[in-house]
């Protein structure tokens, strides 16, 4: 084995350098090695976050090698005392935390039985420690059932919730991105809903934080929002004018955001008074303007379509000048998702009466019949 600072040392700078192709085997060896852990343990963060070596570091061992190094010492687990040190635990943890995003690597970390360490460092006093601990749990969790099973037991999802309140954005933003990570199935989303996290989740996008916090809090309310009890949870905390707020004001991230909670938000019919009151429309006309980011348009097309059923919310989006423009122009111009939303809009809007020539008057026709005749979004 390769052992001792200067031929870690040396292994590390080769690794670094992407010039080992054995790199990944050299540097799981060194995992077990006091002089060259940390080291190794950074560098095969590095390389694995550049999507190089995964495979061989598996194959390796270092998986498990990573997990021995969370456990404290003293604990009778794992490396022997003297082999842990707060840089040690650190780097091990990031590591892990960049293989469990991995495809495979949330499953490889649940069976390398480093969750029951991970979810003790979520109530970790350093931020980085948190941090990636919020990832590993997260991405273990919604891809092995056993994981899950271990985090349902730990009850690791309401120590998720709490770090939404975090001293700085960054513990704040791993939080939401957890959450919504583990949202994105259904009995994750209803777990994540019972765990408390829709109203801190609001509570972000009401506090003065950074838009990027602010996009990753809707994020996690996008996913959570595909369950009806959720968006009524939403609702009731305030979400509708924190999150028209973000349209008014926030960048086009978070906009965009806010545009896809609102998305989900418009399936439940009592939160259509809500977004008409709180002047949801002409903030949505105005993302479907030409000028905005193809991302903006999609998501402002997105909720339009699902609003637009409610007859006084179509009334008042026929009656903005741009709107019904903007929404055929994305019929051509837009990506596939804008495309889809837009014609998905202007058939909601062609369902009321009163409005079906005003749709016909904006150019509707035409585009929407050459999409049918081009194939457009038929299955190869």
């Amino acid at each position: 084995a390769m052992v001792g600072e200067e031929v870690g040392g040396a292994a590390v700078r080769a690794a670094a350098a992407g010039s080992d192709a054995g790199a990944a085997v050299a540097l799981t060896e060194l995992l077990s090695d006091t002089e060259g852990r940390c080291s190794a343990a950074r560098v095969m963060t590095v390389l694995l976050e550049r999507g190089e070596q995964w495979t061989a570091a598996a194959d390796a061992g270092a998986v498990p090698s990573l997990a021995a190094m969370l456990v404290p010492s003293g604990s009778g687990v794992g490396l022997s005392d003297g082999m842990h040190t707060a840089a040690g635990r650190t780097a091990a943890a990031e590591c892990l935390a960049a293989i469990a995003r991995l495809e495979g690597g949330g499953v490889a970390v649940s069976d390398s039985g480093a969750m029951h360490a991970a979810i003790e460092l979520l109530e970790a006093g350093d931020s980085r420690l948190v941090v990636a601990a919020l990832a590993i749990v997260s991405a273990a969790a919604s891809s092995s059932a056993e994981a899950r099973a271990i985090v349902d037991k730990s009850d690791a999802l309401r120590k998720i919730v709490t770090h939404l309140s975090g001293d700085t954005d960054e513990v704040t933003i791993a939080a939401a991105a957890a959450l919504d990570r583990v949202s994105r199935s259904d009995a994750g989303r209803v777990d994540v809903g019972v765990a408390g996290a829709v109203r801190p989740l609001v509570d972000v996008l009401q506090a003065g934080r950074s838009p990027a916090v602010h996009a990753a809090a809707a994020s996690a309310l996008e996913s959570l929002a595909l369950d009806r009890n959720n968006r009524q949870a939403i609702a009731a905390a305030g979400g509708v004018p924190a999150l028209t707020a973000i349209l008014a004001s926030g960048d086009d991230g978070s906009r965009v955001a806010a545009g896809k909670v609102l998305t989900n938000l418009a399936l439940e019919e009592s939160t259509w008074g809500m977004m008409l009151a709180e002047g949801i429309v002409p903030l949505l006309a105005a993302m479907l303007g030409s000028g905005q980011t193809s991302a903006v348009r999609d998501a402002a097309a997105g909720a339009v379509e699902n609003l637009a059923l409610h007859p006084a919310a179509a009334k008042e989006l026929a009656l903005r000048s741009t709107a019904l423009p903007a929404l055929v122009d994305l019929l051509g111009s837009g990506s596939d998702l804008g495309s889809e939303a837009a014609a998905g809009a202007l058939e909601n809007l062609a369902l009321h009466d009163e409005l079906r020539a005003a749709v016909a008057a904006a150019g509707a026709v035409p585009p929407l019949v050459g999409m049918l005749g081009s194939g457009w979004g038929s299955e190869a």
